[in-house]
């Protein structure tokens, strides 16, 4: 009971509600995943661990990260710059296991934005004889964005004393770049009997007959598109896992895996790394789990490697309930990070927060902020 009411206490001390969404757990303990069991979902984890899914299982998660704002200096001939990025992950699956095999079926999308705009000073002339008053600003935004969806469908089979999982996705992958011209051009003409020397008088001569019913018609917006390609093929991945007793740990099983990902490498707008992975995950006591992979990802520096924890409790007076306290540390591409997480689970409603954060360079604005909801039913 005393573990029931530290996990309480700490997850209402970071203000965070968890659920039991796989991918927050996965990131929470720092990108383990081999050797991890997957109480409610498949496809993030290792699709061999579907059997594990406990009842019906719809899971809506999403992510923000590398948010990055930044002003840019003024100039003689620009009166405002700023750069902007922004990523962001939503996606929504659903997962169930029968006797001796498993399903997951989800769809999962990335989107990476990056914008640098600049608005350059307002140019403006009264013509005289004309008696007409123009303002002309424009607006210069280059753009970067890459659109990646997949739509998943996870299989787990039991066999003997193995499990074994096959996972299907369909990516898609649409890349835009180039760049956005804007012009706003206000123009106004007042009557002869305005007194142009007379700023009362032209000043609101001016604004009157400006038809703001219809500001549209002083805007005009062009894109020129350096790049526009959208790239759709299927990828493959594959996963093993096996539970062994050991003596020496108390008989408690010691769960090993292993994950193929990106197996066709087929050819897309970025492309996917093929990924090998081995790692085991064990539970020394009922309310501890702890887990590590080592990862070879084609194209990283060296090998990746993950190691997490997870401090977890349920119970069922009163109501029925469950809390989790998670935390981890990776190494991706010789960049190292740390991940904290807490979920919490009320009846069949489950919620959860995951922090990823670069030890260096990054600041907390920049990091992966994950949440999740997943009902059970």
């Amino acid at each position: 009971m005393r573990y029931l009411t530290t996990l309480i206490f700490l997850a209402l001390l970071i203000t965070v509600t968890g659920a039991a969404d796989e991918q927050l757990r996965i990131a929470g303990m720092g990108g383990v995943k081999v050797g991890m069991n997957a109480p409610d979902s498949g496809i993030f984890g290792n699709p061999a661990a579907l059997l594990e899914v406990v009842e019906n299982n719809l899971s809506l998660a999403f992510s923000v990260e590398n948010y990055h704002y930044e002003k840019l200096p003024e100039t003689d001939a620009i009166q405002f710059a700023a750069t902007l990025n922004f990523d962001s992950r939503p996606s929504v699956y659903y997962s169930r296991a029968f006797d001796d095999f498993g399903i997951a079926v989800g769809y999962a999308t990335t989107l990476n934005n990056f914008a640098e705009s600049e608005i350059e000073r307002t140019r403006s002339e009264y013509l005289v004889d004309q008696r007409q008053f123009s303002a002309t600003t424009n607006l210069v935004t280059d753009y970067n964005l890459l659109w990646e969806s997949s739509l998943t469908i996870g299989f787990s089979k039991q066999l003997n004393e193995s499990l074994i999982g096959f996972r299907l996705k369909r990516v898609s992958q649409t890349a835009k770049r180039g760049q956005i011209l804007s012009l706003l051009n206000i123009e106004s003409q007042h009557s002869s009997n305005v007194n142009i020397n007379d700023p009362r008088e032209l000043i609101p001569a001016i604004i009157d007959n400006v038809d703001f019913t219809d500001p549209a018609q002083y805007f005009d917006s062009v894109d020129r598109p350096s790049q526009d390609l959208t790239v759709s093929k299927f990828e493959v991945d594959l996963g093993y896992q096996r539970d062994f007793s050991i003596e020496a740990l108390g008989n408690r099983p010691l769960r090993a895996g292993l994950i193929v990902e990106n197996l066709l490498q087929r050819k897309l707008v970025r492309q996917l790394p093929l990924k090998f992975g081995v790692g085991a995950a064990y539970e020394p006591l009922n309310w501890i789990a702890v887990g590590m992979d080592i990862w070879r990802v084609l194209g990283h520096r060296g090998l990746d490697f993950a190691v997490g924890w997870e401090l977890h409790e349920s119970w069922a007076r009163g109501f029925k309930g469950a809390a989790a306290l998670r935390g981890g540390l990776s190494r991706i591409d010789a960049t190292a990070i740390f991940s904290v997480g807490a979920s919490f689970a009320l009846g069949s409603l489950h919620w959860e927060y995951t922090l990823n954060k670069r030890f260096k360079g990054q600041t907390l604005g920049e990091a992966t902020h994950l949440f999740a909801s997943t009902v059970r039913f």
